[in-house]
């Protein structure tokens, strides 16, 4: 959870985060580190207390969340900032290129699958509709060639079973990434899903989870990452 305000008091949006583990016993929500502060229109920098509603959070191939756009205030003031947030050392990292188009209320921000972040919309209090397309290409699609999935035995995947592909570079990782569906700056069908490795050379087996809280049943962009967090163009597969 990033981020967030009060749409009755309109107060100051918050730059607070909050993690929670599902996977334990009593779950619950724990402090993250505080969203990176951004500029106001006109280029007026934030307080060191001042941060954004509305904000799109966009989890990566390599595992990272890119989070963009938001607002000041309700329908108003759009934030100009974006990060990315790294799960393994709980931290951000500022200073990503930022959107220049105000995203504040009804916009979305959701992966491709070639790699990129696409994002769309808002909506200010006047009731206009901005209909300007942004697409962000994140760090690793400058780091060097991208590894490729080469063949897909079958799209159509079960759960509990080993799916086979091949590819033509050395990989370390393999995940799946629900399509997403963003509304309000929520969305509960993202999820990465990752997918345990058997290698034989260029042949690789990829071990489905049999849980389907997990990954619940539908279509997935498959993704293979290399040792240099560059990932490949996605190809869809469908789990059921």
């Amino acid at each position: 959870m990033l981020g967030g305000g009060n749409i009755v008091t309109n107060p100051d949006a918050n730059r607070l985060t909050d993690l929670i583990d599902l996977t334990q016993a009593n779950p619950t929500y724990t402090p993250g580190p505080l969203i990176p502060t951004g500029t106001l229109t006109g280029g007026t920098p934030e307080t060191s207390t001042q941060g954004k509603m509305y904000v799109s959070a966009v989890i990566l191939p390599n595992g990272q969340v890119f989070e963009t756009g938001g607002g000041l205030h309700n329908r108003a003031d759009p934030v100009y900032e974006a990060s990315m947030y790294n799960p393994q050392t709980n931290t951000f990292t500022p200073g990503m290129a930022t959107d220049p188009v105000p995203r504040t209320y009804h916009s979305s921000a959701f992966l491709l699958p070639d790699g990129r972040v696409m994002a769309i919309g808002n909506n200010p209090g006047d009731g206009s509709f901005d209909m300007r397309i942004s697409v962000y290409s994140p760090p690793y699609l400058f780091n060097g060639a991208r590894p490729q999935i080469t063949s897909v035995a079958t799209n159509q995947w079960s759960y509990g079973a080993t799916e086979n592909i091949t590819t033509n570079s050395p990989i370390v990782s393999a995940e799946l990434i629900r399509p997403e569906a963003v509304t309000h700056s929520s969305d509960p069908n993202q999820r990465y899903v990752a997918l345990p490795l058997t290698v034989n050379g260029s042949n690789i087996g990829l071990n489905v989870t049999t849980n389907p809280n997990i990954a619940p049943p539908g279509w997935y962009m498959l993704f293979v990452t290399n040792a240099s967090g560059i990932p490949s163009v996605a190809q869809w597969v469908h789990l059921s």
